[in-house]
């Protein structure tokens, strides 16, 4: 096997690593309320789809895109466990991320050397933190990304080289990219404009019908999915409280409580370019960037989407490193080239100097890794030792009082009847119900709402016992 073969085979390297973490510390890629609402919005349908269950419901449904748990779904009628499926998904997903962004770097700069790319994808993508983790979870972005920068690779093709069909493909993985994250539709539609443009100019209305009537075909089941008020994205919480005055705002009161974050919005929109989550060399890059790098049509294209997405994200009421990922892949394609001068004139004319930047890079993004995933695996392991807990002490049918947790608590002890305090202020509490809360942890940010003014009414009652402290805070109570 020679060098070039080894480098064209970074992606399937990349997974082996992310395989082996998964294995070292057992991590299933259940992390979080979100992954757990995928898992179950996956099983609700499998039980529909089989005629044994009711049309699935509940938060997972109203705040995400289904793309991702349908896949799922069908995988499990394949035999694979849900979890399985979920998994599988996610590190597939990452693969297809890793060669298509090396694939969109020959495309869109095609005189680069296999090294620089193999190189650029490692230190930028592979290795960085934030991709790493969306990688592990089971969560819907990795596979969102990897049909988003499949469809900018088709598209950016199509532009470049004026190839129609690359263009109707392009369309095809759009869709689903939105079926997959609602959110990614305002990134992608500066592009899907420009193949509209591109097809008007060149005067080829036969492609021109067939794009639409491929874009139309494609979202006629997502359409049919979101039919309702409930389903669809624009009743999103976090669509609710879009503002363009959020961008100068750290402090946030909205569904997900009370919030203050370390900086304004106007500047978390920047954290791909310094942030370390993502390529601790980026700040660099931006210094060595000319504007001849965007000369080209697709790369003006993709500038547009990147301010577009960027705009979108900095009205929101919520920060969070795995929303600005998609921005992120824009921004390493766009700096390829300023990363390309460093690369070629380091590793000619400063090769020692260069490599120890390189050394330097690969060490401190391997301990941004680890920053990164220990809460992640710390929070998996919680849930599971509460399950354990739990299950020591309830029985089928017992009814049980819980949030945060409890979404997690849903997957593990399923034949319990769960009540989410966040949902609604409940009038009274059922006699020998069981309560997990965890107080200290969650009065400040949900001062006001439902959760707290939930345990305050449950405090009032007088009936509250202790029966174990469980970890990091958070207590089993029981109604008497």
């Amino acid at each position: 096997m020679n060098l070039n073969m080894l480098l064209r085979a970074v992606p399937l390297f990349a997974l082996l690593v992310y395989g082996l973490i998964r294995l070292l510390t057992g991590f299933n890629g259940l992390f979080g309320q979100d992954s757990h609402a995928y898992l179950q919005h996956a099983e609700a349908l499998v039980a529909y789809w089989q005629g044994k269950g009711a049309t699935p419901g509940g938060l997972g449904v109203t705040e995400f895109a289904p793309g991702y748990p349908v896949a799922a779904a069908f995988l499990r009628f394949l035999g694979l466990p849900t979890v399985w499926a979920l998994g599988l998904l996610t590190m597939v997903g990452a693969g297809v991320v890793l060669a298509m962004f090396m694939a969109l770097l020959r495309i869109n700069m095609p005189g680069a050397r296999l090294q620089s790319r193999a190189m650029y994808t490692v230190l930028g993508l592979a290795l960085a933190p934030t991709f790493v983790k969306s990688a592990l979870v089971s969560m819907s972005d990795a596979m969102a990304l990897a049909l988003l920068i499949g469809s900018l690779f088709f598209s950016v093709r199509s532009i470049e080289r004026l190839k129609p069909f690359d263009a109707v493909v392009a369309v095809l993985l759009a869709v689903a990219a939105v079926a997959t994250r609602y959110a990614l539709a305002p990134l992608l539609a500066p592009m899907m404009l420009a193949l509209l443009l591109l097809w008007l100019r060149e005067k080829r209305y036969g492609h021109l019908a067939v794009g639409v009537g491929v874009a139309m075909l494609a979202a006629i089941p997502l359409i049919l999915y979101t039919n309702t008020a409930v389903h669809g994205p624009l009743q999103h919480s976090l669509v609710g409280h879009w503002s363009v005055l959020n961008f100068f705002k750290r402090t946030f009161h909205d569904v997900n409580g009370s919030t203050t974050y370390l900086l304004p919005n106007f500047i978390y929109v920047f954290y791909p370019l310094f942030h370390p989550a993502f390529c601790i060399m980026l700040p660099g890059l931006v210094l060595l960037f000319k504007r001849t790098d965007v000369a080209l049509s697709s790369r003006r294209v993709l500038s547009i989407c990147l301010v577009f997405y960027l705009f979108f994200l900095g009205g929101f009421t919520h920060q969070n490193l795995r929303y600005l990922m998609p921005a992120y892949v824009v921004l390493l394609v766009l700096l390829f080239p300023a990363w390309d001068r460093f690369f070629a004139y380091g590793s000619y004319f400063f090769k020692k100097l260069t490599n120890g930047l390189l050394l330097s890079a690969l060490v401190l993004q391997t301990a941004g890794i680890v920053w990164t995933l220990r809460p992640v695996v710390q929070r998996h392991n919680l849930e599971r030792e509460t399950a354990d807990v739990l299950k020591q002490h309830l029985k089928p049918g017992d009814v049980f009082y819980g949030f945060d947790l409890d979404v997690a608590m849903l997957t593990y002890l399923p034949e319990v009847q769960h009540r989410n305090l966040w949902m609604e202020a409940y009038p009274s509490f059922e006699h020998g119900a069981w309560v997990l809360f965890n107080e200290p942890r969650l009065k400040d940010q949900w001062k006001g709402k439902n959760p707290m003014v939930n345990w305050q009414a449950l405090e009032a009652t007088g009936r509250l016992k202790v029966v174990r402290e469980v970890a990091d805070g958070w207590t089993l109570y029981r109604l008497e």
